[in-house]
């Protein structure tokens, strides 16, 4: 029994793929695969920090339609009114 070739070649092809996707990495050592799992490590925690601090900003939102529309027409009825009254009005 030995190696299949062409399993071999299939998985060497899948191996570099997954390399230069960033998926895999290779290490020389104990102190090396320290060193790179900590800096990915890092590199992601901060991602996620980032993706979540912007999640949870409040989004402004434009006004919608109707509520503009009723701006409008609170500003027109307003404008309307004597001064007398729009005082009587707001309070």
């Amino acid at each position: 029994m030995g190696i299949d070739i062409e399993q071999f070649t299939a998985l060497k092809k899948f191996k570099e793929k997954m390399r230069l996707q960033g998926l895999t990495e290779s290490y020389a050592g104990v102190a090396d695969f320290r060193q790179k799992l900590t800096r990915q490590l890092g590199i992601n925690l901060n991602n996620l920090i980032d993706t979540l601090t912007t999640n949870l900003k409040p989004k402004e939102k434009e006004p919608s339609a109707k509520s503009t529309t009723i701006n409008k027409e609170a500003v027109e009825a307003l404008t309307t009114l004597s001064a007398e009254e729009a005082k009587e009005f707001l309070l």
